[in-house]
């Protein structure tokens, strides 16, 4: 199981909404990030931004102690990850 996520603006002003991130990790019911561990919601935000990422490209990345909440196996994940996007971005 991936989990699953999902974005809601706040307002039907686009140009004034807010976005609300719900996320449902593996094995948990789908709830606000706000009440998901550190872990989970670093997690939570790597994927958003990856995401993004996928879809369009930025020149470079700048990613400050994004791993600080995350334990010894994601943290490898991540590293890989970031291997990836530095294919093409600079990170």
């Amino acid at each position: 199981d991936v989990g699953k996520a999902r974005l809601i603006l706040t307002s039907e002003n686009i140009a004034q909404a807010g976005v609300e991130i719900e996320a449902k990790p593996p094995g948990k019911r789908h709830s606000s990030i706000n009440l998901l561990s550190g872990g989970e919601r670093t997690l939570v935000a790597i994927a958003l931004l990856y995401a993004l990422h996928s879809v369009r490209p930025a020149p470079f990345v700048v990613l400050d102690e994004v791993d600080a909440a995350l334990d010894e196996s994601n943290t490898l994940r991540f590293v890989e990850l970031l291997k990836q996007m530095a294919e093409e971005t600079q990170v």
